[in-house]
């Protein structure tokens, strides 16, 4: 049978009113709560659930047979949409289904279960300079770094790198130069160790973690579950010679006014901070695995629609924060908008507990 174009009123749907659509259809159905995110295991495993959750065998018989009734009402309405063309939402009621870690786009959680959580940043101004550094770092920019001090000392610049657009890199330069006094200093001294991009890339690290971290790094670790923020490439970046180098914030599970309370109150006002209100089930078992992923201010509210469990509630110094990746077992796991979130032009780089 041919399948009918998905319309709303006579119109053809997008797949995000599609997903609108969904979330509206399942608000208030109990049979979707009953079953969500339970049926990605066998049956086998499903009724010996049951029989261990009941104090007789008749009654692990009578909710079980409720149980499948609730999801002969999901398969009803997962053929519906099969047949009317709803392949967006087709796709999300079949993965919330079985993956009790899948959240639909979109979908928003009664504060009472939810989770707040902080992002705190230090010196943003500086530290998103170096992370647009570090996320550059395989281009120019470590080779203009040492270009600029030639130039200072007197030395011209290699014939094959002169031009317009040495300068503007030599420019790019300068700003690192000028954000972080101790560079000059410390990237004269990995140059004469040997002056390798990853002995330069140390430098800008140990420069960050001399004119900012050592600013900050007082906070009281007290009655909070606290854990640090670190670029995703630090792995292969940072050297275990440099201690704290890339800890570029921290994680607190607690609301903003408890994340900054760690710090002097002279400190609070340099300080970026993002606050999500994280589902429960989503947090418990992703506490200590989270990727994030920063975009413009005025991307914001785009994201609060797509995401709003996942998007912090506002913005701070011009930037907006998502929750795009959550790992179990030591493997990362995309949430359903990290796709569009990746392919966004406007999108910055990823911290990562």
């Amino acid at each position: 049978m041919k399948k009918r174009v998905p319309e709303e009123g006579g119109v053809l749907m997008t797949s995000e009113q599609e997903v609108e659509w969904l979330r509206g259809r399942l608000t208030a159905n109990e049979d979707f709560k009953a079953v969500r995110g339970r049926l990605g295991i066998s049956w086998n495993e499903t009724m010996e659930l049951f029989r261990l959750g009941s104090r007789t065998p008749a009654q692990a018989v009578k909710r079980f047979r409720e149980f499948c009734g609730r999801v002969t009402s999901m398969q009803q309405l997962l053929s519906q949409l099969d047949a009317e063309g709803r392949t967006e939402a087709y796709r999300e009621l079949s993965r919330v289904l079985v993956d009790p870690t899948y959240f639909i786009r979109g979908e928003e959680w009664p504060l009472e279960k939810t989770v707040p959580i902080t992002v705190v940043m230090y010196d943003p101004a500086r530290t998103f300079l170096l992370l647009e550094y570090l996320f550059n770092h395989e281009g120019v920019w470590t080779s203009f770094l040492g270009h600029y001090l030639d130039r200072m000392d007197g030395r011209p610049l290699p014939e094959f790198e002169e031009g317009v657009q040495a300068e503007r890199w030599l420019n790019e330069a300068e700003r690192l130069f000028q954000a972080f006094p101790s560079l000059k200093n410390l990237f004269r001294e990995h140059r004469q160790n040997g002056g390798q991009d990853h002995s330069r890339i140390t430098a800008v690290l140990q420069a960050h973690q001399a004119d900012v971290l050592g600013r900050f790094r007082t906070f009281r670790l007290r009655n909070h579950e606290v854990v640090p923020l670190r670029w995703f490439g630090n792995d292969f970046l940072v050297s275990s010679d440099v201690p704290h180098a890339g800890d570029f914030g921290l994680m607190v599970e607690g609301q903003q006014k408890d994340a900054l309370c760690l710090f002097p109150r002279s400190q609070q006002e340099e300080m970026g901070k993002w606050q999500f209100d994280v589902p429960l089930s989503f947090w418990t078992p992703n506490r200590r695995r989270l990727m994030f992923h920063f975009h413009p201010e005025e991307e914001h509210s785009f994201w609060r629609k797509v995401a709003p469990a996942f998007t912090s509630v506002s913005c701070s110094h011009g930037w907006g924060e998502l929750i795009v990746q959550s790992a179990e077992a030591d493997r990362w796991r995309p949430m359903s908008w990290e796709p569009l979130a990746s392919q966004h032009r406007d999108f910055y780089c990823y911290l990562r507990v």
